[in-house]
């Protein structure tokens, strides 16, 4: 059964790159945005399952804004930059490396700060408490990513090696940093969100009892029920 699973959401990954999956991708993030802009403090149910599902919603609307920013623009534009301009196609590898992980984190949290404005803006400590939940997210990115960029670099290095071993022109025109990405897409998509879809969920429901704390205060309901429940309930 898990290795249907994977193989389904490997199948699912090796489709990113296709003119019409890229054109899907963008449809369901402005989806995904669209719902996630649309939640109100005001209209947000009292209770932590509610509170932790619309979470979880934004959650998934900021990862789109940030695959888009970062496998779609950032990181390819990065990658073969550096690599043309410096002649060198190992140097793309790390360049589309760096901007893929840049790109993602900076576009996660800035969409994540936005679609969250009215919690992190409610405290005194507003900062303190957004850089705590942004560290947090970076761990566990960090942690799901590594692998997929090792994975992603070892294959592509060993590719151009192979294609410099019978025409050092091409491997030194080759656009590197579409292999790399491709490679992140189709391969690693089910490694990725196997190491950070878990992690994730429990860090919103423990942001969601933080998150009822202020809708309480707020909205000045009945105090609200902060139990965290298992990570399942989420879905």
């Amino acid at each position: 059964m898990h290795n249907t699973k994977l193989f389904a959401r490997m199948r699912t990954a090796t489709q990113q790159l296709r003119p019409t999956r890229l054109r899907e991708t963008l449809v369901e993030g402005a989806r995904l945005l669209k719902e996630a802009r649309s939640i109100r403090d005001d209209d947000t149910k009292t209770d932590s399952d509610a509170i932790r599902r619309r979470l979880f919603v934004k959650f998934t609307a900021a990862l789109a804004v940030s695959e888009v920013a970062s496998s779609y623009i950032c990181s390819p534009i990065a990658g073969m930059s550096v690599q043309y301009a410096s002649g060198n196609p190992y140097h793309g590898i790390w360049a589309t490396v760096l901007g893929d992980y840049t790109s993602a984190l900076v576009s996660f949290h800035v969409t994540w700060a936005a679609l969250n404005a009215g919690y992190y803006a409610s405290f005194l400590t507003k900062a303190r408490t957004f850089a705590s939940d942004a560290f947090s997210f970076i761990k566990i990115h960090a942690s799901a990513s590594l692998p997929v960029y090792a994975i992603g670099a070892t294959l592509s290095a060993i590719a151009i090696t192979a294609v410099d071993f019978f025409s050092t022109t091409l491997a030194y025109k080759f656009p590197l940093p579409i292999l790399t990405i491709s490679i992140e897409l189709f391969v690693c998509e089910a490694i990725f969100l196997s190491l950070l879809m878990r992690p994730s969920i429990e860090l919103i429901s423990r942001i969601g009892a933080s998150y009822a704390t202020y809708l309480e205060t707020r909205n000045g309901s009945p105090k609200i029920d902060t139990t965290v429940s298992d990570a399942a309930n989420v879905n």
